[in-house]
């Protein structure tokens, strides 16, 4: 249970130092956005996510390993995430639910389109859970203060949505 507690504390240690950018993952490549995807960040949706009940689709529709990474395929804009912190829930990726999946992909590009900005998915496997994430950075304009920084010159939007039953 202690090794629980401390791993689920490191981890949210990560979370925040990549979450500026001040620090990068060494497995990280450095971009613009501390989390990876295998594709570009998605800007708003260029097409309308689709509706069309997922008949007869299964999980190794959207979940793939390729040399011990897992990626997840979004069913709505087919854009291909690399899952993060996937080797510590390999026994909850079976638990993805495709119905969950699609839901919180249209919930989330649902909600980021208010805020008019660049926005990106990630996918993490925390608190035994795999989830649909998706963050963009905002400008504070004015800044609150000099120099640049998380709170400073910019803000973190992120919001979250489980995918596992």
């Amino acid at each position: 249970m202690k090794r629980a507690i401390v791993f689920l504390f490191i981890l949210t240690v990560l979370f925040a130092m990549t979450a500026c950018g001040e620090y990068q993952l060494a497995s990280q490549t450095a971009t613009k956005h501390p989390f990876p995807s295998t594709t570009q960040p998605a800007t708003r949706p260029t097409t309308q996510p689709t509706t069309a009940p997922m008949v007869e689709k299964k999980l190794s529709d959207y979940l793939a390993e390729e040399a011990g990474e897992y990626y997840l395929v979004l069913p709505a804009s087919g854009e291909r995430i690399r899952i993060l912190y996937a080797e510590y829930a390999l026994g909850d990726l079976d638990r993805i639910d495709i119905g969950l999946l699609a839901a919180a992909e249209t919930k989330l590009n649902h909600q980021m389109e208010s805020y008019d900005v660049e926005y990106h998915f990630y996918v993490a496997a925390y608190n035994e859970e795999i989830w649909l994430c998706v963050e963009a950075v905002v400008d504070i304009d004015p800044p609150n203060g000099e120099g640049e920084g998380c709170g400073i010159d910019h803000a973190h939007i992120m919001l979250e949505e489980k995918i596992t039953q």
